[in-house]
């Protein structure tokens, strides 16, 4: 049986997993000493295939309009009609990252580390437009939305350097192997028509890609400091680097969209499955929206390769018990 969660579970779930595992490690090793640290910090990742190629790829696609009746063709039929949309997202950059972790003081200069945070990062457009919906060309607003995110779990290692002998501060290194055990990725298409009297007056057309990926391996290296308010109280900052042997792919795609019969037409979005069961792609960002589609091949997706590698900044407040 296949029991599936929801991003918000798993993320809380994950948490509870982690606030178990180590209050049973505490109970193992009381003569250990351990500390918690609440952090809020920054992640810049370098999402540079999905900002510069799929953020700044267009909409594209055909529809089908009536003709109306004319005294040279009295006949009303049908015919195909272009779409195109340039609806370029602004870059998702450095983005809130928050988490929790525990320390198991090992001496004075080494600790063991472990811990979970969560980042989300999004990015939303307008404009407007043409569609044919229902054998009709209307006028339609367009809002594009895009959003991605990621949960992770780390250990790893923390030195801390022994300068003069003093109670006040400490400075350290760390190094940590991260895995990314959510990568999800959502946007969204929402046309709406205008209220101007007529039958389909907004209404809406929404089309949904989705995409997620699961185990990305990467590894941190940081530097820090923290200055004790009291002997089980210090309050601390991080800059690290994160960095993945190798790319990834949001592997585990669905497209959903509310189409009607009759609305007869159909897009190409700016990211999609490349084929069935394949991973996301992105088109060409240099696609011309305003070319004539009904003449043309329409835009093949290409790979989509994605990195989280970049800086870290991190706050924290750590507590020792």
């Amino acid at each position: 049986m296949i029991v599936q969660i929801k991003a918000g579970g798993k993320r809380a779930l994950a948490f509870f997993l982690l606030a178990l595992l180590s209050t049973d490690l505490l109970a193992q090793t009381a003569r250990g000493k351990w500390s918690i640290s609440p952090i809020i910090g920054l992640h810049s990742p370098a999402l540079d295939v999905l900002n510069e190629r799929g953020f700044k790829a267009p909409v594209t696609g055909i529809g089908d309009t009536e003709r109306p009746e004319t005294e040279a063709e009295p006949q009303r039929d049908t015919i195909s009609v272009p779409i195109g949309f340039d609806n370029d997202l602004e870059a998702i950059g450095t983005n809130a990252n928050v988490g929790l972790e525990f320390q198991w003081v090992q001496s004075a200069r080494h600790e063991f580390i472990m811990g979970g945070s969560t980042w989300e990062g999004d990015s939303s457009s307008s404009t407007n437009g043409q569609l044919p919906v229902q054998g009709n060309v209307h006028n339609v607003d367009y809002v594009r939305r895009a959003k991605i995110s990621y949960n992770e779990f780390y250990f790893g290692w923390r030195y801390n350097f022994r300068f003069k002998e003093t109670k006040k501060y400490r400075l350290y290194s760390r190094i940590t192997l991260n895995e990314l055990f959510d990568v999800d990725y959502r946007e969204e298409h929402v046309f709406s028509i205008p209220p101007g009297g007529l039958d389909v007056d907004e209404v809406k057309r929404i089309f949904i890609v989705k995409g997620q990926t699961t185990g990305v391996l990467m590894f941190q290296f940081g530097l820090g400091g923290e200055y004790f308010l009291s002997k089980k109280m210090s309050i601390g900052m991080e800059a690290g680097y994160v960095i993945s042997p190798q790319s990834f792919e949001l592997s585990s795609t669905a497209l959903e969209s509310d189409e009607q019969l009759g609305d007869g037409f159909a897009l190409v979005l700016p990211v999609h499955p490349r084929n069935i069961n394949a991973p996301l792609g992105a088109i060409d960002p240099n696609t011309e929206a305003s070319q004539n589609w009904t003449q043309l091949a329409k835009p093949v997706p290409q790979d989509m390769k994605l990195r989280f590698d970049g800086w870290k900044l991190a706050l924290k407040f750590t507590i020792y018990y």
